[in-house]
Protein backbone atom coordinates (compact mmCIF):
# COMPACT_ATOMS: atom_id res chain seq x y z
CA UNK A 1 0.00 0.00 0.00
CA UNK A 2 2.87 2.20 1.02
CA UNK A 3 4.81 1.68 -2.33
CA UNK A 4 1.59 2.31 -3.89
CA UNK A 5 1.24 5.31 -2.47
CA UNK A 6 4.86 6.18 -3.26
CA UNK A 7 4.60 5.47 -7.00
CA UNK A 8 1.60 8.01 -7.27
CA UNK A 9 3.40 10.62 -5.39
CA UNK A 10 6.69 10.09 -8.11
CA UNK A 11 4.03 10.49 -11.10
CA UNK A 12 2.69 13.51 -9.51
CA UNK A 13 6.08 14.97 -9.11
CA UNK A 14 7.41 13.94 -12.33
CA UNK A 15 3.81 15.91 -14.21
CA UNK A 16 4.76 19.15 -11.82
CA UNK A 17 8.89 18.56 -13.50
CA UNK A 18 7.93 17.59 -16.86
CA UNK A 19 5.54 20.91 -16.71
CA UNK A 20 8.35 23.37 -15.57
CA UNK A 21 11.02 21.32 -17.95
CA UNK A 22 8.69 21.98 -20.96
CA UNK A 23 7.98 25.70 -20.28
CA UNK A 24 11.93 26.49 -19.66
CA UNK A 25 12.38 24.30 -23.31
CA UNK A 26 9.70 25.92 -25.13
CA UNK A 27 10.80 29.33 -23.81
CA UNK A 28 14.22 28.91 -25.00
CA UNK A 29 12.97 27.90 -28.36
CA UNK A 30 10.64 30.98 -28.48
CA UNK A 31 13.67 33.54 -27.38
CA UNK A 32 15.67 32.06 -30.01
CA UNK A 33 13.41 33.34 -32.58
CA UNK A 34 14.78 36.73 -34.37
CA UNK A 35 12.74 39.83 -33.13
CA UNK A 36 9.63 40.05 -34.84
CA UNK A 37 8.95 43.67 -35.81
CA UNK A 38 5.23 44.77 -34.45
CA UNK A 39 3.72 45.59 -37.09
CA UNK A 40 3.55 42.27 -38.51
CA UNK A 41 0.37 40.21 -39.14
CA UNK A 42 -2.49 41.23 -36.26
CA UNK A 43 -0.40 42.01 -33.26
CA UNK A 44 -1.18 45.48 -33.31
CA UNK A 45 -5.05 44.55 -32.26
CA UNK A 46 -4.03 43.45 -29.05
CA UNK A 47 -0.97 45.55 -28.06
CA UNK A 48 -2.98 48.87 -28.76
CA UNK A 49 -6.09 47.92 -26.85
CA UNK A 50 -3.88 46.51 -23.97
CA UNK A 51 -2.18 50.19 -24.61
CA UNK A 52 -5.12 51.98 -23.91
CA UNK A 53 -6.28 49.67 -21.22
CA UNK A 54 -3.23 50.48 -19.41
CA UNK A 55 -2.94 54.21 -19.78
CA UNK A 56 -6.67 55.27 -20.23
CA UNK A 57 -8.44 52.45 -18.43
CA UNK A 58 -10.52 52.18 -21.95
CA UNK A 59 -10.88 48.92 -23.59
CA UNK A 60 -11.24 50.40 -27.08
CA UNK A 61 -11.26 49.23 -30.49
CA UNK A 62 -6.96 49.16 -30.80
CA UNK A 63 -6.50 50.15 -34.41
CA UNK A 64 -9.86 49.86 -35.84
CA UNK A 65 -11.17 52.90 -34.45
CA UNK A 66 -9.50 56.13 -35.75
CA UNK A 67 -8.46 57.76 -32.73
CA UNK A 68 -5.02 58.28 -32.40
CA UNK A 69 -4.55 56.78 -28.83
CA UNK A 70 -0.80 58.08 -28.30
CA UNK A 71 -2.14 61.51 -27.73
CA UNK A 72 -6.06 61.16 -26.34
CA UNK A 73 -8.97 59.23 -25.03
CA UNK A 74 -10.17 56.14 -27.07
CA UNK A 75 -13.76 55.51 -27.30
CA UNK A 76 -14.63 52.65 -26.12
CA UNK A 77 -15.04 49.39 -28.39
CA UNK A 78 -15.39 45.51 -27.80
CA UNK A 79 -13.99 44.26 -31.13
CA UNK A 80 -11.39 42.02 -29.77
CA UNK A 81 -12.24 39.99 -27.13
CA UNK A 82 -11.12 41.25 -23.22
CA UNK A 83 -8.63 37.80 -21.96
CA UNK A 84 -5.55 38.45 -23.79
CA UNK A 85 -5.46 42.25 -23.91
CA UNK A 86 -5.85 41.79 -20.25
CA UNK A 87 -3.23 39.83 -19.81
CA UNK A 88 -1.01 42.14 -22.11
CA UNK A 89 -1.99 44.93 -20.06
CA UNK A 90 -0.72 43.11 -17.04
CA UNK A 91 2.43 42.42 -18.74
CA UNK A 92 2.73 46.37 -19.46
CA UNK A 93 2.39 46.90 -16.13
CA UNK A 94 5.23 44.69 -14.67
CA UNK A 95 7.78 45.50 -17.39
CA UNK A 96 8.74 49.08 -18.01
CA UNK A 97 10.69 47.91 -21.02
CA UNK A 98 7.80 46.37 -23.11
CA UNK A 99 5.60 49.41 -22.16
CA UNK A 100 8.19 51.47 -23.98
CA UNK A 101 8.44 49.41 -26.70
CA UNK A 102 4.37 49.55 -26.85
CA UNK A 103 4.17 53.26 -26.39
CA UNK A 104 6.17 53.81 -29.38
CA UNK A 105 4.47 51.13 -31.37
CA UNK A 106 1.29 52.93 -31.37
CA UNK A 107 3.01 56.20 -31.32
CA UNK A 108 4.25 55.01 -35.10
CA UNK A 109 1.36 53.64 -35.94
CA UNK A 110 0.08 57.71 -36.13
CA UNK A 111 3.28 58.86 -37.99
CA UNK A 112 4.64 60.37 -34.85
CA UNK A 113 7.81 58.42 -35.50
CA UNK A 114 9.17 55.55 -37.59
CA UNK A 115 9.09 51.96 -36.59
CA UNK A 116 12.60 51.73 -37.12
CA UNK A 117 13.26 53.93 -33.66
CA UNK A 118 10.76 51.59 -31.69
CA UNK A 119 12.83 48.93 -29.80
CA UNK A 120 11.47 45.20 -30.51
CA UNK A 121 11.26 43.79 -26.74
CA UNK A 122 8.82 41.28 -26.24
CA UNK A 123 10.81 38.82 -23.87
CA UNK A 124 7.91 38.97 -20.99
CA UNK A 125 5.26 38.09 -23.19
CA UNK A 126 7.63 35.24 -24.63
CA UNK A 127 7.89 33.93 -21.44
CA UNK A 128 4.04 33.94 -20.83
CA UNK A 129 3.58 31.72 -24.06
CA UNK A 130 5.92 29.55 -22.95
CA UNK A 131 4.35 28.93 -19.58
CA UNK A 132 0.79 28.93 -21.43
CA UNK A 133 1.83 26.35 -23.54
CA UNK A 134 3.48 23.75 -21.20
CA UNK A 135 -0.04 23.90 -19.81
CA UNK A 136 -1.89 23.22 -22.38
CA UNK A 137 0.95 20.00 -23.07
CA UNK A 138 0.03 19.16 -19.51
CA UNK A 139 -3.29 18.78 -20.76
CA UNK A 140 -2.71 16.76 -23.24
CA UNK A 141 -0.43 14.19 -21.60
CA UNK A 142 -2.95 13.94 -18.66
CA UNK A 143 -5.54 13.58 -21.46
CA UNK A 144 -3.47 10.61 -23.16
CA UNK A 145 -3.02 9.06 -19.68
CA UNK A 146 -7.19 9.40 -19.20
CA UNK A 147 -7.98 7.92 -22.52
CA UNK A 148 -5.61 4.83 -23.10
CA UNK A 149 -4.75 4.26 -19.34
CA UNK A 150 -1.74 4.08 -18.01
CA UNK A 151 1.34 6.81 -16.75
CA UNK A 152 3.48 6.01 -20.16
CA UNK A 153 1.12 7.46 -22.16
CA UNK A 154 1.11 10.76 -20.49
CA UNK A 155 4.97 10.64 -21.47
CA UNK A 156 4.44 9.69 -24.80
CA UNK A 157 2.16 12.40 -24.98
CA UNK A 158 4.06 14.72 -23.95
CA UNK A 159 6.82 13.56 -26.02
CA UNK A 160 5.21 13.91 -28.83
CA UNK A 161 3.51 17.30 -28.55
CA UNK A 162 6.37 18.95 -27.23
CA UNK A 163 8.49 18.79 -30.66
CA UNK A 164 5.35 19.75 -32.61
CA UNK A 165 4.48 22.83 -30.86
CA UNK A 166 7.87 24.10 -31.15
CA UNK A 167 7.66 23.27 -35.02
CA UNK A 168 5.22 25.93 -34.59
CA UNK A 169 7.89 28.95 -32.80
CA UNK A 170 7.34 31.05 -35.54
CA UNK A 171 3.65 32.05 -35.35
CA UNK A 172 3.57 31.48 -31.67
CA UNK A 173 6.52 34.13 -31.06
CA UNK A 174 4.03 36.49 -32.41
CA UNK A 175 2.25 38.88 -29.75
CA UNK A 176 -0.90 37.08 -30.76
CA UNK A 177 -3.68 34.60 -29.32
CA UNK A 178 -1.98 31.42 -30.48
CA UNK A 179 -0.49 30.28 -27.25
CA UNK A 180 -3.44 31.42 -24.96
CA UNK A 181 -6.29 29.53 -27.06
CA UNK A 182 -4.06 26.74 -27.05
CA UNK A 183 -3.88 26.35 -23.12
CA UNK A 184 -7.27 26.86 -22.85
CA UNK A 185 -9.07 24.50 -25.75
CA UNK A 186 -6.61 21.72 -24.04
CA UNK A 187 -7.17 22.50 -20.52
CA UNK A 188 -11.34 22.84 -21.44
CA UNK A 189 -11.19 19.26 -23.45
CA UNK A 190 -9.09 17.62 -20.48
CA UNK A 191 -12.01 18.90 -17.97
CA UNK A 192 -14.91 17.81 -20.51
CA UNK A 193 -13.12 14.84 -20.65
CA UNK A 194 -12.68 13.68 -17.18
CA UNK A 195 -16.65 15.28 -16.33
CA UNK A 196 -17.97 12.08 -18.84
CA UNK A 197 -15.66 9.80 -16.91
CA UNK A 198 -16.38 11.08 -13.46
CA UNK A 199 -19.83 12.64 -13.83
CA UNK A 200 -19.00 15.25 -10.66
CA UNK A 201 -21.20 18.35 -11.58
CA UNK A 202 -17.70 20.08 -10.02
CA UNK A 203 -15.96 19.05 -13.41
CA UNK A 204 -18.97 20.00 -15.80
CA UNK A 205 -18.57 23.67 -13.87
CA UNK A 206 -14.97 23.84 -14.31
CA UNK A 207 -15.82 23.07 -17.93
CA UNK A 208 -17.90 25.67 -18.50
CA UNK A 209 -15.71 28.21 -16.44
CA UNK A 210 -12.21 27.00 -18.95
CA UNK A 211 -14.84 27.24 -21.92
CA UNK A 212 -15.82 30.95 -21.21
CA UNK A 213 -12.74 32.15 -20.39
CA UNK A 214 -11.99 30.34 -23.98
CA UNK A 215 -14.90 32.31 -25.53
CA UNK A 216 -13.56 35.38 -24.00
CA UNK A 217 -9.78 35.08 -26.00
CA UNK A 218 -11.86 34.04 -29.06
CA UNK A 219 -15.19 34.74 -29.39
CA UNK A 220 -15.91 32.76 -31.99
CA UNK A 221 -15.70 29.54 -29.92
CA UNK A 222 -19.13 30.19 -28.17
CA UNK A 223 -20.14 27.53 -30.91
CA UNK A 224 -18.74 25.15 -28.61
CA UNK A 225 -21.36 25.59 -26.37
CA UNK A 226 -24.36 23.83 -27.74
CA UNK A 227 -21.90 21.36 -29.65
CA UNK A 228 -20.15 20.52 -25.99
CA UNK A 229 -23.57 20.76 -24.38
CA UNK A 230 -25.01 18.10 -27.09
CA UNK A 231 -21.79 15.97 -26.92
CA UNK A 232 -22.34 15.52 -23.09
CA UNK A 233 -25.77 14.53 -23.41
CA UNK A 234 -25.56 12.20 -26.44
CA UNK A 235 -22.65 10.01 -24.26
CA UNK A 236 -24.55 10.68 -21.00
CA UNK A 237 -28.19 9.05 -22.46
CA UNK A 238 -26.96 6.34 -25.02
CA UNK A 239 -23.25 5.42 -23.66
CA UNK A 240 -23.61 5.56 -20.10
CA UNK A 241 -27.09 5.07 -19.74
CA UNK A 242 -27.92 8.47 -17.25
CA UNK A 243 -31.32 9.12 -16.03
CA UNK A 244 -32.01 12.44 -18.36
CA UNK A 245 -32.90 14.34 -15.03
CA UNK A 246 -29.22 13.87 -13.90
CA UNK A 247 -28.13 14.72 -17.64
CA UNK A 248 -29.89 17.48 -17.65
CA UNK A 249 -28.91 18.72 -14.15
CA UNK A 250 -25.35 18.56 -15.46
CA UNK A 251 -25.77 20.30 -18.59
CA UNK A 252 -27.53 23.15 -16.82
CA UNK A 253 -24.30 23.37 -14.35
CA UNK A 254 -22.22 23.62 -17.06
CA UNK A 255 -24.12 26.19 -19.39
CA UNK A 256 -24.36 28.30 -16.05
CA UNK A 257 -20.60 28.12 -15.35
CA UNK A 258 -19.96 29.33 -19.12
CA UNK A 259 -22.85 31.90 -18.49
CA UNK A 260 -21.02 33.06 -15.46
CA UNK A 261 -18.00 33.74 -16.70
CA UNK A 262 -19.41 35.73 -19.96
CA UNK A 263 -22.40 37.54 -18.07
CA UNK A 264 -19.31 40.41 -16.65
CA UNK A 265 -17.89 41.16 -20.17
CA UNK A 266 -21.73 41.12 -22.05
CA UNK A 267 -22.92 43.65 -19.05
CA UNK A 268 -20.01 45.87 -19.58
CA UNK A 269 -20.75 45.42 -23.54
CA UNK A 270 -24.49 46.45 -22.45
CA UNK A 271 -23.88 49.39 -20.14
CA UNK A 272 -21.01 50.92 -22.04
CA UNK A 273 -21.68 50.14 -25.95
CA UNK A 274 -25.62 49.48 -25.56
CA UNK A 275 -25.20 45.79 -27.38
CA UNK A 276 -25.83 42.52 -25.31
CA UNK A 277 -23.34 40.74 -27.26
CA UNK A 278 -19.41 39.44 -27.16
CA UNK A 279 -18.23 41.43 -30.09
CA UNK A 280 -19.31 43.47 -32.94
CA UNK A 281 -18.77 43.43 -36.43
CA UNK A 282 -16.76 40.68 -36.53
CA UNK A 283 -16.63 37.05 -37.85
CA UNK A 284 -18.20 35.83 -34.55
CA UNK A 285 -20.96 38.10 -33.99
CA UNK A 286 -23.68 36.01 -35.97
CA UNK A 287 -22.78 33.35 -32.74
CA UNK A 288 -22.39 36.03 -29.96
CA UNK A 289 -26.29 37.27 -31.28
CA UNK A 290 -27.63 33.89 -29.83
CA UNK A 291 -26.87 35.76 -26.28
CA UNK A 292 -29.22 38.65 -26.89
Amino acid sequence: MAWAKDRATLRIWVRIIATACTAVLLGIVLLRQPPRSFELFDQRFYFTVAHDLDRYGVFSNGVIDATDSSVELPPPGMFFGPLYPLLLTAVIRTDARFRASVECAVASQHAHKPITECETYAKPVLYLHALLLAIGILSVGLAAEMLLGGFRMFVLAVVIAVPAIAQEAFVLSFIMTESLRFCLLSVASLLALAALRGKSKRLYAACGITLGLVILARPVFVVLVPLLAALFFLVQRYAQKTEAAKSVARILVFAAAVGIVLLPWLARNQIVMGKFELTEEYGPRSYSSAWH
